[in-house]
Parts: structure tokens; sequence; C-alpha cells
């Protein structure tokens, strides 16, 4: 073979190899956002399952999977030029689709213009590049009369709109709406800028959509307080990507498209190569706790909140193996406690309603003689809802007559005698007694009384989302944004104080007979 033999091969090899990477980044978000990285930035490419994660929910909203999304990362994580440059470069590349294709129309929105410009920037630099066009440039045309930083539109009538949370959305719309970063984290403090925004991001946003139906709305940031934006946006049942910097197993984030935080270890970094243990030892210490818990474990705990520490529960069944179901103990009383607020108006509390048993364990107390049969507390089923009164009525005694119940607990507030009326005049009989409770004390008081139980480790709670919001809500209280979850668990809790089934460990030893507590002679063994 000679020279020009091997170079026209040569040629040849490399016009395939560019066309199958050309294929690969037209039907990879991921593989796209990689091929492009050295058009969008000067430093070396350096990828992580994050952004694999990221690519993968931003596809699964062109294709419609996803309607609302939230996503939670760690600040200096890439968020922004996955999100804001090359998605929307390559959902232009891409056949046409209600969310996919030339025609798509973007609005991005930041908390501040001059931040969002930059990344318009950034996108239409990346469009204009000897890269994109060699490959793509056959697609669609950016509009010379349309190529503007506030808003630039192709021939197939896609734009990218730019604004801010304080500028006008009027007369705007788009196929789909970008959020990112809609906070700055010194006014996430303010509650008056937070306010306004969560405001800004409820009733004027979602009109800005072209489709009600088909079109999507994507949220982007790290929490900076548990009202901000992206609790919004899961209080109105937005998918959730929740992607701390260090692993919390209790916190493993699991989403509607088999997706799940693929690290195993409690502590497990996100991205090792890029902020290794030494680097986030001082972030941690260069913020405090609450900064730390917010912005890089996306778990914002209010300043002042938490009486009982999220770390005090015990999860029931997390010394079995992988893939194993842990089964709920034999319980010998279960109590139901409902906190009502009989009303669906957004304006409203909710209504919470928890389930607690109470199981024994088989524990020797170091020194004695004896064994004895210990009390726990479980969590075992619990919910919150809006709902007009015979609704919630209905839902209470379903679940009060599935788990067998011995107990319903209502506080004798105005809302709670009208929930046990109607307890009795829909259900003639039931299987269940029904206490009416006068809370003593304020709320404070009353879950300081009871927190002992958790500091000596007498509650569990499965590994469930639905227990996993109970947690969360008494995590933050008292400075949470509710507390429904929180009143229902304390006259549970304080039921079964009250009436001597609940008590601590010391107490357990107190009614032995005098020879079962007698300490053991130095060196007698017992089995552990």
């Amino acid at each position: 073979m000679n020279r020009q033999e091997l170079e026209e091969r040569y040629i040849r090899m490399q016009r395939l190899k560019e066309e199958a990477s050309k294929r690969l980044a037209e039907k990879s978000l991921y593989e796209f956002y990689k091929q492009a990285w050295s058009h969008m930035d000067p430093a070396p490419f350096s990828g992580n399952w994050h952004l694999e994660a990221i690519a993968e929910h931003l596809e699964a909203v062109n294709r419609g999977e996803i309607k609302r999304l939230v996503i939670n990362v760690p600040p200096r994580s890439s968020k922004t030029k996955i999100l804001s440059y090359a998605w929307p470069s390559w959902t232009w590349l891409q056949d046409r689709a209600p969310l996919l294709g030339p025609q798509t129309g973007f609005i991005f929105t930041s908390y501040a213009l001059n931040l969002s410009l930059e990344h318009a920037v950034g996108q239409r630099r990346l469009i204009k590049s000897p890269w994109y066009q060699e490959r793509w440039g056959d697609r669609f045309h950016i509009l010379e009369d349309q190529d503007k930083q506030i808003k630039f539109e192709n021939d197939f009538g896609g734009h990218r709109t730019t604004t801010s949370v304080d500028g006008t959305l009027t007369g705007r719309g788009a196929d789909i709406i970008c959020v990112d970063d809609p906070h700055n984290v010194v006014d996430g403090e303010s509650q008056a800028t937070r306010e306004n925004v969560v405001k800004w991001f409820r009733e004027a946003l979602p009109s800005r959509l072209n489709d009600q139906k088909e079109g999507a709305i994507v949220v982007v940031m790290q929490r900076v307080h548990e009202e901000d934006v992206s609790g919004a946006a899961l209080e109105m049942g937005y998918e959730h990507l929740m992607i701390p910097m260090e692993f919390d197993e209790t916190r493993k984030c699991v989403t509607s498209i088999g997706w799940e935080d693929p690290r195993q270890e409690d502590g497990e970094l996100l991205w090792p190569d890029r902020f290794p243990a030494p680097a986030v030892d001082r972030l941690r210490k260069a913020l405090d706790e609450y900064a730390y818990a917010g912005q890089y474990q996306q778990a914002p705990t209010p300043r002042g909140g938490g009486i009982i520490k999220r770390d005090w529960w015990q999860y029931w069944g997390d010394d079995l193996p992988p893939g194993v179901k842990a089964k709920y103990p034999k319980f010998s009383y279960l109590v139901a406690s409902l906190d009502p607020a009989y009303t669906e108006k957004q304006e409203n509390d909710y209504s919470a309603f928890s389930i607690w048993g109470v199981f024994h364990e088989e524990k020797r107390h170091v020194g004695y003689n004896t064994m004895v049969s210990e009390p726990r507390v479980m969590l075992a089923w619990a919910w919150r809802m809006r709902a007009p009164l015979h609704e919630l009525v209905k839902r209470v005694h379903q679940d009060c007559e599935k788990f067998n119940v011995h107990t319903l607990l209502v506080e004798a507030k105005a809302s709670g005698i009208s929930v046990q009326q109607e307890l009795r005049r829909m259900f003639s009989s039931t299987n269940y007694g029904i206490q009416m409770v006068n809370p003593k004390g304020d709320k404070v008081a009353r879950v300081n009384a009871i927190s002992h139980f958790f500091y000596d480790k007498l509650v569990y709670a499965p590994d469930k989302g639905w227990a996993q919001q109970v947690i969360d809500q008494v995590s933050t209280f008292p400075k949470g944004s509710h507390d429904d979850d929180v009143d229902a668990m304390s006259q549970a809790l304080l039921h079964l104080r009250q009436s001597g089934l609940l008590v601590r460990k010391e107490e357990a030893y107190n009614d032995l007979d005098e020879e079962a507590r007698r300490p053991i002679r130095r060196g007698a063994l017992y089995p552990c």
C-alpha cells in the first residue's frame, strides 16, 4: 500500500470516527456535554456520575416522562454548564417532538440578570463554534435580527429567553422553563426576600408555559433554607433528584425513572477528584453547621431547630443484608395519633396522622443478674393531607382498622371534636377506642418531655419515604415551616409515657426484685 493509499485510508477512518462520535453525541446528552466541554471551558474535562444523572433526568424531561423536576446539588458541581449551555444546544439538534427539536422554546432565569446573560452568551458561543457548526450547522440557523443577549431565536421558532427572578415575564412564553439558582445564598436568610421569590415561583412562573399539559419546569439549585424554592417545588409534587456532597443512607435518593444514588457507604463523597476529603473538611469548618447542611448536604435545618437530632432515630432493619426486607416486630400495643386541620385550602396546615407500635427487646442491664424486657416504639405508618372533614375521617378509620390500632388519639380542639363526632356518625362501631387529648404546656415543652426517648435510642422508624418526611420535620422543630407531624408524634409518645407503656431504660429495672437487681460479683460471666 503506497503513501497516497495510506493517507486516504487514514482520512476515511477519521471520518468514520467523527461520524460515530457525532451519532453518540446526538444520542446522549452526557456524551454531547463531554465532547462540547473544550468549547465551553478551557479547563480539562472532569466527568462524574452525578453529571450523568443530571443528563439522564433532563433527557427524561425532553421525552415527557418528567414534567416538573427539582435538582439539588452542591455549589461548583458543574451543573450550570450541562443545564444552561449543553442541554438547550443538544435539544435543538434533535428530531422534532413536543419538547425536542429546533422549535423548542426555553426561558432561563436566575437570581441575577447578569448571571443569566452570562449563561446565554455561553450557549450562543457553543452553537456558533466550528465544532457545533460542522456537525449540526445545517439543522437550524440563528436569526440575525433576533440574536441578542436577552433573547436569541432560530429559524424554526425555537428561542432562548433570559430573565431574572425580579425581571418581567409578561408576554413571554416557553416550552421549557429552567430556574437556575433562584436564591442568592445571602438573601436566603432574609424571610421577606425569600418569600417574594417563592411567591414568584408559585404564581408567576407556571403561567409562562406555552402548553400547560406538555410544558416542563426544571429547578436546579443548592438548598438555602427549608422554605426556599426547592421546598415549595417539593410541596407541589416535583420529581426530586437530590445529590449531597456526603452520602447519607437515610436520605438515599431514588427517582421515578429508576435512578438511585450509586454510593453505598455513609460519608462517601460526591466527587473525590474535584472535592477530596481534605477539601470537604475545609468547607465544613469554614461554614457553620446550618450552611453546610443546606448548601452541601441538601438538608436545610433552620438555625435554632433540632431539639430531636436526626441521628437519634434508629432505623429498623439497617443491620440486614442488602435486598432483604425488614418485617415489623410483634407489637404489643398500637396507638394512632391525629393532629387535625380538616380543610383543603392551601394556606392552612395539614392534618397529620401517625401510628406508633410498642414492642420489646430482651436486654441485660450492665452489672445486673437478669434479662429485662425493655420497651421500644416504632413509627409504623404516617401521612399528612389537606382534605374535607369526611375524607379525613374516612382515611383515619381505614388505617386504624387496617393496623388493628388499640387507641386513636385526637386533639380536643374544635376540629378534633368534629372529627370524633363524624367518626361516631359514619361508623357505628369501631375496633379501637377514641380518646380526646387536651395538651398540657406549649409545643416545645411537649417535645422536650419526650426527647429523652430518642436520645436513649428507643424510637425506631423504617427506611421509607413517608417515615423520612416525619423525621425531616421533627429534626427542624421548632424552627421548621410546619409542625403537624411533630404534634401527632408528641401526642402519641406522651400517651405511651403516661400510660406506662414506654419507659426509660433505667426505669425498666425499678420493678425488679432485690435479688434480680443485685450487682453481679466481679468476674462473673453472663451472655451479652
